[in-house]
């Protein structure tokens, strides 16, 4: 780190030194290079009248100044673009080291205390698509940002992340894939290795299992009583919700899930699942967010 500040500074100091030279540079320039310019001018000057002649004189001297002024702009700007690129990619590896170091944190975090870390991840995350939805809704209509239907994602997404961190291991230990690689490998042309077929078992368990019989009645019943709707409403919302919000549900946990149960390790398999769920976060506030009476 130290190196990389003294190569910033000297980066600098030499890039304003070349910006001052260069006047000093163009001052210096040897008498003979200025009396051949004069020698050009006289000689221009003999095939023009005297009226012309000192026109182009005061013409030819503004030009000059122009291009000293111009040039020690273009120097200015390299040195002030370089010095700041300079800083930028300094910025950059420490903005890089800080987010190893949280990372590293977290993972400590998720190690000593695995349930406590996901159930706040979770709610975080959870609150954030909330608000980002609301957000959405409030610029295309007049409504007003709910504060219940906020604090209902945060304690649905809590709870379900409880859930979520017993059934998960439960889930990997039933689902180890031998049942649908030899179904896949009994189909003609059809070619698959068991770690696919187990991410797929898995996968297919969670969602036509755990999905519609656990996680669908704990966020009707938590976001509708939240909110305050009655046990008789919170269920008709919940009739009418249900299918709109499972389709969507397929169409975007299936392959989310599969890449969780294939490529991620267990310990990180909650925490990936709670960042993605921002972005589903946003799908079902808007869909089923808002519980109206």
């Amino acid at each position: 780190m130290r190196h990389q500040i003294k190569f910033v500074l000297l980066l600098t100091t030499f890039s304003l030194g070349a910006a001052f030279a260069l006047p000093a540079i163009r001052d210096g320039m040897p008498a003979c290079d200025k009396a051949l310019r004069r020698h050009v001018t006289i000689n221009q000057l003999v095939q023009l009248s005297m009226s012309s002649a000192s026109f182009s004189s005061d013409n030819s001297d503004a030009m000059m100044l122009s291009d000293s002024a111009g040039a020690k702009r273009a120097v200015v700007a390299t040195a002030i673009a370089t010095t700041t690129g300079a800083t930028l990619l300094l910025n950059h590896q420490v903005i890089s080291q800080a987010a190893i170091s949280l990372l590293l944190a977290y993972e400590g975090s998720l190690l000593k205390h695995p349930l406590r870390t996901k159930v706040m991840t979770g709610a975080a995350l959870a609150t954030f698509g909330d608000y980002l939805a609301q957000v959405k809704e409030m610029r295309s209509s007049n409504k007003e940002y709910s504060v219940p239907r906020a604090l209902s994602f945060a304690a649905f997404d809590s709870c379900y992340r409880m859930f979520q961190h017993l059934i998960l291991p439960m889930i990997v230990l039933l689902g180890k894939g031998h049942f649908t690689h030899n179904l896949l490998s009994s189909i003609p042309l059809v070619t698959t290795n068991l770690a696919f077929a187990a991410a797929l078992e898995r996968t297919l368990m969670y969602q036509f299992g755990v999905i519609p019989f656990f996680y669908y009645p704990i966020f009707f019943t938590f976001t509708g009583l939240m909110q305050g709707l009655t046990l008789k409403e919170t269920y008709s919302r919940a009739k009418k919700n249900f299918l709109p919000c499972w389709k969507k549900n397929l169409l975007f946990w299936i392959p989310t899930q599969m890449v969780m149960f294939g490529l991620i390790q267990e310990n990180w398999q909650v925490p990936f699942v709670c960042v993605m769920g921002i972005i589903w976060s946003m799908i079902l506030s808007v869909v089923a967010g808002r519980a109206t009476k």
